[in-house]
């Protein structure tokens, strides 16, 4: 497999990031409702708060790459084959999984495969990413590192700290008046987009380093205690704290795409890691369409969460789902129109 002009560490990251919404995918049945006093719940919470980093992670990586002045994107190519590839591998899997739900051709699978599975919702957010990639290149092609800090600080403030801030009388009249301001050019996923590229293309003192992974754990911490103090004081699974604007899981995003990436370009992998995540990450994007198909040929099987201990269940499934995702997309790897247009 050709190596050439790869970037390892963003391999690795999209590879695990697969993997990391297959998992959040498994522990999330259940999920609502279970005992949260009991283990099990206690089990599925700590595997869905150690993957909530896998969404902005993706976006992230996403953006490192087509906000990159070096990197030629004519409108033709990205409508061409970007935008067409997201729209034909919506089209093809969403009619794959209505088709496995209904058994036959049917108007309400017609209207099933228009509709698309939950978790093609990422598309069409990627998709509006795309729509506004030529614009964004603009402002980064013009742009000094601290114009990418300060359209940075504005993502954060608006679109992450603030909406978080909790709803009590004085910060709702704050949050009402931030909302009349309408700076939508920074909100939505073009933080996450924005800041892959300058994760790329800026490094980081080693002390700044240790702060964000310091912050990252902490995040990662946050996520699973407040999750689980806010279900134990509603009595049900609370998710408030697994949004992916939240600030405990964008500062674990932000500290695990850094941390891969100094961690590989001080110490790559051997050659036969490599090759396997090279051959991974180009199939990442198949196994994401097709991994909720196969949690449900899992789950008809008779293997679910609830199986036995999730503590072991959640990621023996994850493993199994993401192999026979792995293998699939392989085999449809081959077949020239399924390799160019994503399906």
């Amino acid at each position: 497999m050709d190596t050439k002009d790869r970037v390892l560490y963003a391999d690795v990251l999209r590879l695990m990031a697969t993997f990391a919404v297959i998992m959040l995918h498994v522990a999330a049945v259940n999920f609502s409702g279970s005992d949260v006093h009991s283990s099990g719940w206690i089990a599925l919470n700590l595997y869905d708060s150690l993957v909530r980093w896998c969404v902005p992670v993706f976006f992230m990586l996403s953006g490192m790459f087509f906000l990159d002045p070096a990197r030629k994107l004519s409108y033709s190519k990205l409508y061409g084959k970007n935008l067409l590839r997201l729209a034909t591998a919506y089209l093809f899997w969403s009619a794959a999984t209505a088709f496995v739900a209904y058994k036959t051709v049917s108007w309400d699978m017609v209207k099933t495969t228009w509709k698309g599975p939950l978790h093609f919702w990422f598309l069409f957010a990627l998709a509006g990413l795309y729509i506004v990639t030529p614009v964004l290149r603009l402002f980064i092609a013009g742009a000094k590192q601290r114009d990418l800090q300060y359209f940075l600080l504005l993502c954060a403030i608006f679109a992450v700290f603030i909406p978080a801030l909790p709803n009590v009388p004085v910060i709702t009249v704050l949050k009402e008046r931030v909302a009349e301001l309408n700076i939508h050019l920074v909100m939505g996923y073009v933080g996450f987009f924005v800041g892959g590229y300058y994760l790329k293309t800026y490094s980081l003192s080693k002390r700044a380093r240790v702060v964000l992974y310091a912050l990252g754990l902490l995040g990662l911490a946050a996520t699973f205690g407040l999750t689980l103090m806010a279900s134990w004081q509603k009595g049900a699974g609370v998710q408030t704290y697994y949004g992916y604007f939240m600030p405990n899981v964008v500062l674990t995003a932000c500290a695990l795409f850094v941390f891969v990436r100094e961690r590989l370009r001080a110490r790559p992998p051997g050659a036969r890691t490599v090759r396997f995540v090279l051959l991974g990450s180009r199939l990442s994007f198949g196994i994401y369409l097709m991994h909720l198909l196969s949690l449900d040929l899992l789950r008809r099987l008779g293997l679910t969460n609830a199986s036995f201990s999730p503590f072991l269940s959640v990621p023996v499934i994850a493993i199994l789902a993401f192999s026979i995702c792995f293998l699939i997309s392989w085999g449809l790897s081959k077949l020239p129109v399924f390799n160019k247009y994503g399906m």
